[in-house]
Protein backbone atom coordinates (compact mmCIF):
# COMPACT_ATOMS: atom_id res chain seq x y z
CA UNK A 1 0.00 0.00 0.00
CA UNK A 2 1.25 3.48 -0.88
CA UNK A 3 1.52 5.73 2.16
CA UNK A 4 2.16 9.09 0.54
CA UNK A 5 3.54 12.24 2.10
CA UNK A 6 2.61 15.32 0.02
CA UNK A 7 4.79 18.26 0.99
CA UNK A 8 3.53 21.76 0.30
CA UNK A 9 -0.03 20.52 0.64
CA UNK A 10 -1.52 23.99 1.15
CA UNK A 11 -0.01 25.35 -2.08
CA UNK A 12 -1.61 25.36 -5.51
CA UNK A 13 -0.38 21.96 -6.70
CA UNK A 14 -0.71 20.44 -3.24
CA UNK A 15 -4.41 21.35 -3.19
CA UNK A 16 -4.81 19.71 -6.59
CA UNK A 17 -3.54 16.48 -5.04
CA UNK A 18 -5.86 16.89 -2.06
CA UNK A 19 -8.83 16.93 -4.40
CA UNK A 20 -7.72 13.71 -6.12
CA UNK A 21 -7.31 11.48 -3.08
CA UNK A 22 -10.78 9.97 -3.51
CA UNK A 23 -9.64 8.60 -6.88
CA UNK A 24 -7.17 6.36 -5.05
CA UNK A 25 -9.06 5.01 -2.01
CA UNK A 26 -6.52 2.19 -1.63
CA UNK A 27 -3.74 4.72 -0.92
CA UNK A 28 -3.23 6.74 2.25
CA UNK A 29 -2.27 10.39 1.75
CA UNK A 30 -0.74 12.69 4.33
CA UNK A 31 -0.84 16.48 3.97
CA UNK A 32 1.03 17.87 6.98
CA UNK A 33 1.40 21.58 7.67
CA UNK A 34 4.75 23.29 7.21
CA UNK A 35 5.07 23.32 10.99
CA UNK A 36 4.78 19.52 11.06
CA UNK A 37 7.11 18.90 8.12
CA UNK A 38 9.57 21.61 7.13
CA UNK A 39 11.57 20.14 4.26
CA UNK A 40 14.39 22.57 5.07
CA UNK A 41 14.79 20.77 8.41
CA UNK A 42 15.67 17.14 7.76
CA UNK A 43 14.79 16.06 11.30
CA UNK A 44 11.11 16.93 10.84
CA UNK A 45 11.02 14.95 7.60
CA UNK A 46 12.66 11.86 9.12
CA UNK A 47 10.42 11.97 12.19
CA UNK A 48 7.22 12.23 10.14
CA UNK A 49 8.28 9.50 7.70
CA UNK A 50 9.03 7.07 10.51
CA UNK A 51 5.97 7.97 12.57
CA UNK A 52 3.55 7.43 9.67
CA UNK A 53 5.47 4.68 7.85
CA UNK A 54 5.69 6.78 4.69
CA UNK A 55 6.98 4.95 1.60
CA UNK A 56 6.34 7.64 -1.03
CA UNK A 57 6.95 11.39 -1.18
CA UNK A 58 5.37 13.85 -3.62
CA UNK A 59 7.22 17.13 -3.20
CA UNK A 60 5.05 20.05 -4.25
CA UNK A 61 6.80 22.47 -1.88
CA UNK A 62 8.87 25.07 -3.70
CA UNK A 63 10.02 28.67 -3.62
CA UNK A 64 8.18 30.08 -6.65
CA UNK A 65 8.34 33.88 -6.26
CA UNK A 66 10.28 34.54 -9.45
CA UNK A 67 11.04 38.23 -8.92
CA UNK A 68 11.36 38.11 -5.14
CA UNK A 69 14.01 35.42 -5.54
CA UNK A 70 16.35 38.08 -6.94
CA UNK A 71 16.32 39.61 -3.44
CA UNK A 72 16.07 36.33 -1.51
CA UNK A 73 18.67 34.07 -3.07
CA UNK A 74 19.39 32.14 0.13
CA UNK A 75 15.71 31.41 0.74
CA UNK A 76 15.20 30.25 -2.86
CA UNK A 77 18.17 27.89 -2.70
CA UNK A 78 17.18 26.63 0.75
CA UNK A 79 13.83 25.38 -0.54
CA UNK A 80 14.67 24.54 -4.15
CA UNK A 81 18.08 22.92 -3.60
CA UNK A 82 19.04 22.18 0.01
CA UNK A 83 15.59 20.82 0.88
CA UNK A 84 15.80 18.55 -2.17
CA UNK A 85 19.01 17.11 -0.73
CA UNK A 86 17.14 16.42 2.53
CA UNK A 87 14.34 14.57 0.75
CA UNK A 88 16.81 12.55 -1.32
CA UNK A 89 18.69 11.53 1.83
CA UNK A 90 15.51 10.39 3.57
CA UNK A 91 14.24 8.74 0.38
CA UNK A 92 17.36 6.68 -0.16
CA UNK A 93 17.61 5.72 3.51
CA UNK A 94 14.03 4.42 3.50
CA UNK A 95 13.97 3.05 -0.09
CA UNK A 96 11.13 5.34 -1.09
CA UNK A 97 9.50 6.51 -4.29
CA UNK A 98 9.87 10.28 -4.76
CA UNK A 99 8.24 12.65 -7.25
CA UNK A 100 9.74 16.09 -7.75
CA UNK A 101 8.54 19.01 -9.86
CA UNK A 102 10.51 21.60 -11.78
CA UNK A 103 9.86 24.37 -14.25
CA UNK A 104 10.08 25.38 -17.89
CA UNK A 105 12.08 28.39 -16.66
CA UNK A 106 15.25 26.26 -16.66
CA UNK A 107 15.12 26.62 -20.46
CA UNK A 108 15.98 30.00 -21.91
CA UNK A 109 17.33 29.29 -25.38
CA UNK A 110 14.26 30.51 -27.31
CA UNK A 111 14.19 27.17 -29.12
CA UNK A 112 11.80 27.26 -32.06
CA UNK A 113 10.28 23.84 -31.44
CA UNK A 114 9.78 21.94 -28.20
CA UNK A 115 12.17 21.68 -25.27
CA UNK A 116 12.73 17.97 -24.65
CA UNK A 117 13.86 16.24 -21.48
CA UNK A 118 17.41 15.68 -22.75
CA UNK A 119 17.95 19.26 -23.96
CA UNK A 120 20.62 21.36 -22.28
CA UNK A 121 19.19 23.77 -19.72
CA UNK A 122 20.23 27.41 -19.47
CA UNK A 123 18.56 28.94 -16.42
CA UNK A 124 18.58 32.72 -16.04
CA UNK A 125 17.59 34.42 -12.82
CA UNK A 126 17.84 33.17 -9.24
CA UNK A 127 14.54 31.26 -9.27
CA UNK A 128 15.41 29.30 -12.41
CA UNK A 129 18.97 28.71 -11.23
CA UNK A 130 17.80 27.43 -7.83
CA UNK A 131 15.39 25.00 -9.52
CA UNK A 132 18.18 23.85 -11.84
CA UNK A 133 20.43 23.29 -8.81
CA UNK A 134 17.72 21.10 -7.29
CA UNK A 135 17.40 19.21 -10.57
CA UNK A 136 21.13 18.52 -10.50
CA UNK A 137 20.85 16.94 -7.04
CA UNK A 138 17.96 14.75 -8.21
CA UNK A 139 19.76 13.55 -11.32
CA UNK A 140 22.86 12.65 -9.31
CA UNK A 141 20.87 10.46 -6.92
CA UNK A 142 21.71 6.76 -7.02
CA UNK A 143 18.18 5.46 -6.50
CA UNK A 144 15.11 5.81 -8.76
CA UNK A 145 13.40 9.21 -8.69
CA UNK A 146 10.96 11.00 -10.98
CA UNK A 147 11.31 14.65 -11.96
CA UNK A 148 8.42 16.32 -13.79
CA UNK A 149 8.98 19.66 -15.47
CA UNK A 150 5.84 21.66 -16.07
CA UNK A 151 4.86 25.13 -17.24
CA UNK A 152 2.35 27.94 -16.73
CA UNK A 153 0.46 26.16 -13.95
CA UNK A 154 -3.14 27.21 -13.32
CA UNK A 155 -6.00 25.78 -11.26
CA UNK A 156 -8.90 26.86 -9.05
CA UNK A 157 -6.44 27.00 -6.12
CA UNK A 158 -3.70 29.28 -4.84
CA UNK A 159 -2.21 32.14 -6.82
CA UNK A 160 -1.98 31.76 -10.59
CA UNK A 161 -2.36 33.64 -13.86
CA UNK A 162 -6.00 32.77 -14.51
CA UNK A 163 -7.14 33.95 -11.08
CA UNK A 164 -5.04 37.10 -11.42
CA UNK A 165 -6.62 37.96 -14.78
CA UNK A 166 -10.12 37.46 -13.38
CA UNK A 167 -9.28 39.78 -10.48
CA UNK A 168 -7.65 42.47 -12.63
CA UNK A 169 -10.57 42.39 -15.05
CA UNK A 170 -12.72 43.91 -12.30
CA UNK A 171 -10.62 47.09 -12.16
CA UNK A 172 -10.96 50.17 -14.34
CA UNK A 173 -7.32 50.01 -15.38
CA UNK A 174 -6.26 48.78 -18.85
CA UNK A 175 -5.35 45.10 -18.80
CA UNK A 176 -1.86 45.06 -20.32
CA UNK A 177 -0.36 41.59 -20.87
CA UNK A 178 2.87 40.59 -22.63
CA UNK A 179 2.50 38.92 -26.02
CA UNK A 180 6.07 37.82 -26.77
CA UNK A 181 6.56 35.06 -24.19
CA UNK A 182 5.38 31.66 -25.42
CA UNK A 183 4.59 28.47 -23.57
CA UNK A 184 2.00 25.80 -22.81
CA UNK A 185 -0.44 26.21 -19.91
CA UNK A 186 -0.82 23.29 -17.49
CA UNK A 187 -4.00 22.53 -15.53
CA UNK A 188 -2.98 21.55 -12.01
CA UNK A 189 -5.52 18.70 -11.59
CA UNK A 190 -4.31 17.16 -14.88
CA UNK A 191 -0.71 17.35 -13.67
CA UNK A 192 -1.65 15.78 -10.34
CA UNK A 193 -3.54 12.97 -12.07
CA UNK A 194 -0.64 11.98 -14.33
CA UNK A 195 1.71 12.20 -11.35
CA UNK A 196 -0.29 9.51 -9.60
CA UNK A 197 -0.14 7.43 -12.78
CA UNK A 198 3.64 7.68 -12.64
CA UNK A 199 3.55 6.24 -9.12
CA UNK A 200 1.66 3.24 -10.50
CA UNK A 201 4.17 2.92 -13.34
CA UNK A 202 7.24 3.95 -11.37
CA UNK A 203 10.48 3.68 -13.37
CA UNK A 204 13.44 1.53 -12.36
CA UNK A 205 15.88 4.41 -12.79
CA UNK A 206 15.99 8.21 -12.58
CA UNK A 207 13.64 9.72 -15.14
CA UNK A 208 12.71 13.23 -16.25
CA UNK A 209 9.32 13.83 -17.84
CA UNK A 210 7.71 16.96 -19.26
CA UNK A 211 4.00 17.60 -18.85
CA UNK A 212 1.70 20.39 -19.97
CA UNK A 213 -1.64 20.58 -21.67
CA UNK A 214 -1.75 20.59 -25.46
CA UNK A 215 -1.27 23.81 -27.37
CA UNK A 216 1.07 26.79 -27.44
CA UNK A 217 0.10 30.36 -26.59
CA UNK A 218 1.39 33.64 -25.20
CA UNK A 219 0.32 35.37 -22.01
CA UNK A 220 -1.80 37.95 -23.82
CA UNK A 221 -3.78 35.34 -25.75
CA UNK A 222 -4.07 33.25 -22.58
CA UNK A 223 -5.66 36.25 -20.88
CA UNK A 224 -8.01 36.87 -23.83
CA UNK A 225 -9.17 33.24 -23.83
CA UNK A 226 -9.72 33.38 -20.07
CA UNK A 227 -11.97 36.44 -20.33
CA UNK A 228 -13.76 35.07 -23.39
CA UNK A 229 -14.66 31.81 -21.66
CA UNK A 230 -15.58 33.66 -18.46
CA UNK A 231 -17.86 35.94 -20.54
CA UNK A 232 -16.16 39.06 -19.19
CA UNK A 233 -16.15 42.05 -21.54
CA UNK A 234 -12.70 43.51 -20.91
CA UNK A 235 -10.10 44.47 -23.49
CA UNK A 236 -6.63 42.97 -23.22
CA UNK A 237 -3.86 45.27 -24.44
CA UNK A 238 -0.90 43.25 -25.79
CA UNK A 239 2.51 44.69 -24.89
CA UNK A 240 6.13 43.62 -25.34
CA UNK A 241 8.30 42.31 -22.51
CA UNK A 242 10.39 45.48 -22.84
CA UNK A 243 7.35 47.49 -21.76
CA UNK A 244 6.76 45.23 -18.76
CA UNK A 245 10.05 45.22 -16.90
CA UNK A 246 10.51 42.61 -14.18
CA UNK A 247 13.34 41.95 -11.73
CA UNK A 248 13.93 38.45 -13.04
CA UNK A 249 14.22 37.48 -16.72
CA UNK A 250 11.51 35.33 -18.30
CA UNK A 251 12.02 32.82 -21.11
CA UNK A 252 10.75 34.11 -24.45
CA UNK A 253 9.82 30.58 -25.52
CA UNK A 254 9.80 27.61 -23.16
CA UNK A 255 7.39 25.14 -24.77
CA UNK A 256 7.81 21.67 -23.29
CA UNK A 257 7.78 18.58 -25.48
CA UNK A 258 5.55 15.95 -23.88
CA UNK A 259 5.98 13.01 -26.27
CA UNK A 260 8.01 11.01 -23.71
CA UNK A 261 5.33 10.95 -21.03
CA UNK A 262 2.61 10.41 -23.64
CA UNK A 263 4.42 7.30 -24.85
CA UNK A 264 5.36 6.10 -21.35
CA UNK A 265 1.83 6.33 -19.91
CA UNK A 266 -0.18 6.02 -23.12
CA UNK A 267 -1.90 9.36 -22.57
CA UNK A 268 -2.81 12.38 -24.67
CA UNK A 269 -3.05 15.65 -22.72
CA UNK A 270 -6.20 17.60 -23.49
CA UNK A 271 -5.99 21.10 -25.02
CA UNK A 272 -5.32 23.85 -22.51
CA UNK A 273 -8.46 25.67 -23.64
CA UNK A 274 -10.62 22.71 -22.61
CA UNK A 275 -8.88 22.47 -19.24
CA UNK A 276 -9.32 26.23 -18.79
CA UNK A 277 -13.05 25.80 -19.26
CA UNK A 278 -13.17 23.28 -16.42
CA UNK A 279 -11.09 25.56 -14.22
CA UNK A 280 -13.37 28.54 -14.82
CA UNK A 281 -16.44 26.42 -14.19
CA UNK A 282 -15.08 25.54 -10.76
CA UNK A 283 -14.03 29.12 -10.01
CA UNK A 284 -17.22 30.82 -11.17
CA UNK A 285 -19.70 28.22 -9.91
CA UNK A 286 -17.78 27.83 -6.68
Amino acid sequence: MNRILVTGGSGQLGQCFQNLTSNRPEWIFFFPSKEEVNICEIGTVEFYVQKHQINTIINTAAYTQVDQAEKEKSQAYAVNKQAIENLLFVGKKNKMKILFFSTDYVFNQQKKGFNNESDTILPKGIYAQSKAAGESQIQQSDFPTVLIRTSWLFSPYGKNFVKTILRLAQSNQPLKVVNDQWGSPTFGPDLAAISLELLVNYPAQNEIFHFSNQGVTNWSDFAKETLKQAKINKQVVPISSEKHQTLAPRPKRSVLGTSKIQSYLGISPRPWQEALGECLEQLIDG
